[in-house]
């Protein structure tokens, strides 16, 4: 018998299906395509017939026109064929099995609780930091291959986490030492990732938000990976002036994000992404390299330059 999957990219890729699942079943409950029917219509007018937040609506048009379900022209949605005929209440076609696929979604939802009703749950932050890792470490060698790496003798990583970023470039930078900046309850985990990898005589922590510590000073590189889709784009701007303020001249800033095309409808997995955030933080979104990018020049910053990676993130360096 075939194995259902060859490695494991194919099972993460399946068990994420999950979000697009929730998307259209969130869109049927909505009715979103039964109120665009065969119209054309702008994001306010969508809100104010469905009664809902624009902010948040945005994502899920967005996210439908990722999934070829809508399709968007300027600032006007529309319906694709299949879902004007399939998935709107006012077609005869209307595929009424959704409509009770959104209650069973979420009884399914709960299913370990049901099957062992005790059950506490994984610890999320180990969890967390410890799938972030799984994920970054494919990329995270060739990540310091992707700048100008002279010059840099301190790094400070920025809501580090695992450190995988700071270690992958300490590695190549034998001479260097680095500061990694988490929150009290991340910092063990940390230190377990570190000393793994031998690195517990060159890497030192602070333990603390990066909205509130202490940065310090003095550094030539500043890692900000997977960290401004947590926040709001004020927040952002915050924290990239004081990220700039612990540089010393000519040190660089390495943002790696999901970011999203100008008109916020692509690649898909930032546009999922930004629903996720909608989801999980409470002013956090995928955002434009145009927003990233003013926030850089408006700090200072110069040399600023996008390099996707090709794994729907990309990095965006800038130099003080």
């Amino acid at each position: 018998m075939a194995e259902p999957f060859e490695n494991p990219a194919d099972i993460i890729e399946f068990v994420r299906k999950f979000q697009d699942i929730k998307i259209i079943l969130t869109a049927i409950e909505l009715k979103v395509f039964t109120t665009l029917d065969t119209h054309m219509l702008t994001l306010k007018e969508i809100s104010e017939k469905l009664d809902v937040e624009e902010d948040s609506l945005s994502r899920l048009l967005n996210a439908l026109v990722s999934l070829d379900l809508l399709h968007k022209v300027k600032d006007k949605y529309y319906n694709s064929h299949f879902a004007k005929t399939y998935l709107n209440e006012n077609s005869n076609e209307f595929v009424y099995s959704l409509k009770h696929y959104c209650n069973t979604f979420e009884r399914w939802s709960d299913l370990t609780g049901i099957i062992k009703p005790d059950f506490e749950g994984n610890d999320f932050s180990e969890a967390f930091i410890s799938a972030m890792h799984y994920r970054a470490k494919k990329t995270a060698d060739l990540i310091p291959l992707m700048i100008n790496r002279d010059n840099i003798r301190r790094i400070i990583d920025i809501g580090g986490g695992s450190g995988v970023f700071l270690i992958s470039f300490l590695k190549q930078l034998p001479e260097a030492t680095g500061v990694l900046l988490d929150l009290p309850k991340i910092i063990p985990i940390s230190k377990k990732f570190v000393k793994n990898e031998g690195m517990e005589e060159r890497i030192s922590f602070i333990e603390g938000s990066y909205h509130d510590a202490d940065f310090g000073e003095g550094y030539d590189l500043a890692i900000l990976s997977a960290i401004l889709h947590i926040n709001s784009a004020l927040e952002n701007e915050k924290l990239i002036q004081k990220t700039y303020n612990s540089l010393n001249k000519g040190g660089k800033i390495l943002i790696n994000e999901f970011i999203l095309n100008e008109d916020e409808t692509s690649p898909k997995r930032a546009v999922l992404f930004s629903i996720n955030m909608l989801v999980g933080t409470k002013k956090g979104r995928s955002y434009k390299y145009s927003e990233i990018e003013s926030w850089l020049k408006n700090t200072g910053f110069g040399h600023i330059e996008l390099k996707p990676m090709g794994n729907d993130a990309s990095l965006i360096v800038g130099e003080k």
